[in-house]
């Protein structure tokens, strides 16, 4: 037993085993770790040294640099007016409503999401209960702020969802498109960096390799996706927005994060549709990524693109100056915005919506084409149009320039896109311009430059007394063919008949005759004089030729060539196609005395300080706009024409006696009937001009297989003179 204060021997309960070997001196491995610890500080000292040696400033001045953005502040565009001060174009300050991008997305931005959770709670966002409740309580808040939006908007919220996912597309579409430019130039750069450093072989080659190894920075990364401005702004969701609504939002703001009321000007038509293709309308301008200097609209066509110097006026520019993080550190405006000059336009307003009114009252006449067809007549295709031209006979200035059907200006600046598509590509071509260019066979009133032809033609071989008869029978050689129109009706000709007579009753077979006679090579002469397979140079759209058949041997004819071309193109058929502008001049040029306008609509400018925009003065002359004599034409061999083209409408034989002849004001002109060679009607023409005696307007209205001129084209015409009538536009001229 031991004792107390005993020690016990615990050897002697086990027997003692080897020596524990000593544990090894860890030292050395730490000298190791120590060595390359201070090895790699080395490197890094190196290329720190190396880097301030060869870029060290360089990147401080980049850390310190600035840079400066130019952008536009847009001017007020100046306004289009009629020559009796209606407004036809004008700019308008609208109120929109922009919510911020990530409110739109659809669903929303993940990591956006989180981060405006986290702003909320701030530190009670770590935990992951709280987060996840904020995440669905801030979702139902966004779904129920865009059903509050669309309401006040007065938009159904489908039709909202609608414009916010075109929104998001077109946002993505262009990240897309940014990235993937980033990625296609970094794969570029990294492919001829590695066949730089691939170059050559050899020991100096791998040592030069092995140096740029240890001293370069590693391998550039591929660039990570960023974000495009449009993603970090709001976003125009509505526009024009009532003083109520704009009331509304802003009062209960609290309830519409990210929401913001803008002011925008917008390009306004007043009239709507009237005069659609001579008023044009504004689309928007092209830009530079670096510098938006450019205005944001510019004129697209009609008088808003030929108008554009005096409108447009002269833009802002605004310079703010950048730190290298992107923040705004100034913003100063260098150049304030200067407003653009009003454009008066010959057009007046009140005849252009007459004028209007009765291309459309044409194309509606349901009961008339339901009339027609019970007597086996071909019905009017439902997209064939029509134009109406009013044109001052001696300055060229158009007052009415009118075209069915038409379009609406506001579709083009912001309609749907199947609106602006139907516009585009849809039946009856909206977009066209009939008046300038529309190409129709002009028919019997082409009769009148075959007579000027025939008249201003004297030689050796022809020579015509306007007061010589030649007997009509009906047809020119055949019974079948090249025949008037009494003798398809009646089986009758007109008889013995003079040019008088023969323009009145629209003989054919006189004017066949004599042109036959006379050959082609004057014909076509006289055709290219008066502007005929020419563009008329009008200066508010890119007007059609037409179609002149040319000589290109000396006697006048061309392969193919035989007299019954002549004479067909002597009434105005076979290859022969003219616009109512082109018809229209030669009518101006017959009641002026032989003098050729140019079609024009820019007339003068506004009242607005002409310092307001620099170097504009006053609207110029333009040469083309001044009339030109045509040469060889003699004016007193004009008297003959017009007293044929009076008798159309005054004599009662004449076939415009009974639908034209207006008691308020004497009316000359030339019915037509071009036909179409096929199953469809005949296309309708009158032209001609008024005051009869004292001419002062030429007015020309085409219908495409509109029938008979006399019946359809006809009364048109004369409404449109009776309007000016009533409008003392005569005042001073003898009526008939």
């Amino acid at each position: 037993m031991v004792q107390p204060n005993q020690h016990f021997d615990w050897e002697k309960l086990a027997p003692r085993g080897p020596e524990p070997t000593a544990v090894a001196d860890p030292r050395f491995r730490l000298r190791l770790i120590y060595g390359a610890f201070v090895l790699w500080l080395l490197l890094l000292l190196a290329r720190a040294a190396v880097l301030e040696a060869t870029g060290g400033e360089a990147f401080r001045q980049n850390t310190d640099r600035t840079r400066t953005v130019s952008e536009s502040i847009p001017s007020l565009r100046g306004r289009l007016l009629s020559r009796d001060g209606t407004v036809l174009a004008c700019d308008e300050t609208i109120a929109s409503l922009a919510v911020d991008y990530r409110y739109l997305e659809d669903p929303p931005n993940p990591v956006w999401l989180r981060s405006l959770a986290r702003r909320r709670f701030g530190r009670a966002a770590r935990d992951p209960g709280k987060l996840s409740a904020e995440l669905a309580r801030i979702r139902v808040e966004i779904v129920e702020m865009n059903r509050t939006l669309a309401g006040l908007c007065g938009m159904s919220p489908s039709q909202w969802r609608h414009r916010c996912r075109a929104i998001q597309r077109q946002v993505e579409t262009i990240a897309g498109n940014v990235n993937a430019r980033r990625q296609e130039q970094f794969v570029h750069r990294m492919a001829a960096q590695d066949a730089a450093d691939g170059a050559g072989d050899g020991l100096a080659s791998a040592v030069r390799r092995a140096i740029l190894e240890l001293f370069t920075p590693p391998a550039e990364l591929p660039p990570p996706r960023i974000l495009i401005r449009e993603q970090q702004q709001a976003q125009i969701v509505a526009r024009g927005l009532s003083l109520d609504i704009v009331a509304e939002i802003e009062s209960r703001a609290g309830e519409f994060p990210g929401v913001e009321i803008r002011r925008e000007v917008r390009r306004s038509y007043p009239q709507g549709a009237l005069a659609a293709h001579v008023v044009g309308y504004v689309g928007a301008a092209a830009t530079s990524d670096t510098e938006r200097l450019s205005p944001e609209s510019v004129g697209r066509c009609g008088a808003e693109r030929a108008a554009e110097r005096w409108l447009q006026g002269a833009t802002g520019i605004s310079r703010q100056r950048l730190d290298s993080r992107g923040q705004i550190l100034a913003t100063r405006v260098e150049r304030s915005p200067q407003a653009g000059r009003d454009v008066v336009l010959s057009l007046d307003a009140g005849l252009q919506r007459r004028a209007e009114t009765l291309l459309d009252a044409f194309q509606g006449q349901g009961a008339a084409a339901a009339r027609d067809a019970s007597l086996g007549a071909r019905p009017r295709p439902a997209t064939a149009g029509g134009a109406v031209v009013v044109m001052d006979v001696h300055s060229g200035a158009v007052l009415a320039a009118a075209t069915a059907p038409r379009f609406d200006p506001k579709v083009m600046l912001g309609g749907a896109a199947a609106e602006v598509d139907n516009l585009l590509h849809g039946a009856g071509h909206p977009m066209l311009d009939r008046t300038a260019q529309m190409a129709l066979p002009p028919g019997s009133v082409f009769k009148a430059l075959t007579a000027i032809a025939m008249l201003q033609s004297d030689g050796l071989d022809f020579h015509l007394d306007p007061r010589d008869r030649f007997d009509c029978r009906g047809y020119l050689h055949h019974p079948d063919a090249q025949r008037c129109m009494i003798y398809r009706h009646f089986g009758i000709g007109h008889g013995p008949i003079c040019l008088r007579e023969a323009l009145a009753q629209s003989c054919n077979v006189y004017f066949q005759h004599h042109a036959g006679s006379l050959g082609p090579e004057a014909m076509l002469q006289w055709s290219a004089r008066l502007g005929f397979g020419s563009r008329t140079r009008c200066d508010w759209t890119a007007d059609s030729a037409g179609i002149l058949p040319k000589a290109t041997a000396p006697n006048g004819s061309q392969p193919g060539w035989t007299r019954a071309d002549t004479e067909a193109i002597a009434i105005g058929q076979g290859r022969l196609t003219a616009t109512p502008l082109q018809v229209a001049r030669l009518m101006a040029a017959v009641a002026n005395g032989g003098k050729l306008v140019t079609p024009h609509v820019l007339s003068d400018l506004g009242l607005t300080s002409e310092r307001e925009v620099p170097g504009a003065t006053a609207m110029p002359v333009l040469p083309g706009h001044r009339a030109q004599t045509i040469p060889g034409l003699k004016p007193e061999r004009l008297a003959e024409l017009r007293a044929g083209l009076e008798a159309v409408v005054a004599d009662p034989d004449g076939t415009g006696y009974n639908t034209i002849r207006a008691s308020s004001v004497a009316i000359a002109g030339k019915t037509g009937t071009a036909q179409t060679g096929g199953k469809l009607p005949d296309h309708a023409w009158f032209a001609g001009y008024a005051p009869a005696d004292a001419p002062r307007i030429a007015v020309v209205v085409a219908l495409e297989h509109g029938g008979s001129g006399a019946e359809a084209a006809g009364p048109i015409a004369r409404q449109v003179v009776e309007h000016l009538a009533e409008q003392g536009f005569f005042a001073g001229s003898r009526a008939r």
